[in-house]
């Protein structure tokens, strides 16, 4: 049979083309390489040779275990395979790697067979760490949602796997809660590496830069809110030019308080003063307000009435005439509702330019308000 029959295709795939290229230590070198990396992906370590194996399978308590340890053959079974292992590099890796070796087809054979049958052991040991167990309990039903719960599941994660299983979880994110998927992902971004986060900044943006559902781009500003500016411009330009097209069908129905249309949009009201669209993104509100559809202007008031103030620190004229309008021809309440604060001698400002375009209209709704009211309307 040869080689490559008998031993797992990952394993084949290793040594593959140093094997068929006739050059067997490097292929024996290879093999030796996918034990480590298999070792270093069971147990979470991030050393080498005699300490990986050392720290991985040694001590009463091994990070690896190939059985039970529960009676002193099974411990017995525990000691021999790290001995086999620590010969491994002994024996078979630092003669290769340090003197010019070489080996024949036969020596490969039997030397790659044998670490195929340590690398199956391995894969078939038990260890505290297993990647598709952790990614459950992220998108596990009883996701404990609190901070402390998602911290105490990021510790169990080895350092040099939290960018791996990062990426899967955020490209996965829309088959989980929302709220557990920004948990988790905000208690990962503490503890990567600036390198590692840049990396997946990238993956975000990339993501951004291809994304079609609302589920795709909502899901990814719960999570990337407060790095919203560390995301490519293309992607966020792209991103902000769909949440802009979402508000300028935005509606919003008060009596039964749901959101007909425009529903994406409103997720933007985290972002909006970081917009590199911050125009565009006022123009759309602006578009609301001054609608003639009530159930516009609700949406505007409802969502976006406090980022048009921060985006717009001085009311436009087309804003100010048409809400201006509403509380005089129309003694709109919502138009009131939003603006009322203006009058409130307590808590505003006489400078602020908003309070001075409305606070007299304001003044004024509230007194002919207070003549309409009849005296039926007095409970005493």
């Amino acid at each position: 049979m040869s080689l490559s029959g008998s031993i797992d295709e990952r394993l084949w795939f290793a040594v593959q083309s140093a094997y068929e290229a006739g050059n067997y230590s490097a292929a024996i070198l290879d093999a030796v390489f996918y034990l480590s990396e298999l070792i270093r992906n069971k147990s979470g370590l991030d050393s080498d040779g005699h300490t990986l194996v050392g720290t991985a399978f040694g001590g009463q308590n091994p990070i690896i275990k190939v059985n039970s340890l529960h009676t002193e053959s099974e411990r017995d079974e525990q000691r021999g395979v790290e001995q086999l292992l620590r010969g491994i590099y002994t024996a078979i890796r630092n003669p290769r790697s340090h003197d010019k070796r070489v080996d024949s087809s036969e020596t490969a054979d039997i030397l790659i067979t044998f670490i195929g049958w340590l690398t199956g052991l391995i894969d078939k040991s038990k260890s505290p760490f297993d990647t598709n167990q952790i990614i459950a309990s992220i998108f596990d039903k009883h996701f404990a949602q609190s901070e402390r719960y998602a911290d105490l599941l990021v510790a169990r994660i080895p350092k040099r796997k939290q960018l791996e299983i990062l990426v899967e979880v955020f490209q996965r994110r829309i088959e989980g809660n929302p709220r557990s998927i920004s948990l988790f992902m905000a208690a990962m971004l503490k503890v990567i590496s600036a390198n590692e986060q840049e990396q997946f900044l990238h993956v975000v943006s990339d993501s951004l830069e291809e994304a079609s559902t609302d589920a795709e781009f909502r899901s990814a500003i719960q999570i990337m809110e407060k790095d919203w500016t560390k995301i490519s411009e293309f992607a966020r330009i792209r991103a902000e030019h769909r949440f802009i097209e979402s508000i300028k069908e935005g509606e919003y129905d008060s009596s039964r308080k749901t959101c007909p249309k425009g529903a994406l949009g409103t997720w933007a009201t985290g972002i909006g003063t970081d917009f590199i669209l911050k125009d565009e993104l006022a123009n759309a509100i602006s578009g609301r307000l001054c609608s003639d559809k009530r159930e516009a202007r609700a949406y505007g008031f409802q969502y976006f009435f406090n980022l048009f103030r921060q985006l717009r620190p001085e009311p436009p004229l087309g804003v100010a005439w048409s809400l201006k309008k509403r509380l005089e021809d129309e003694q709109d309440q919502e138009v009131f509702n939003a603006l009322s604060w203006v009058a409130d001698e307590f808590f505003t400002d006489e400078d602020d330019p908003w309070v001075k375009a409305f606070k007299d209209p304001i003044s004024e709704w509230k007194s002919a308000a207070s003549t309409n009211t009849s005296e039926d309307e007095i409970p005493f």
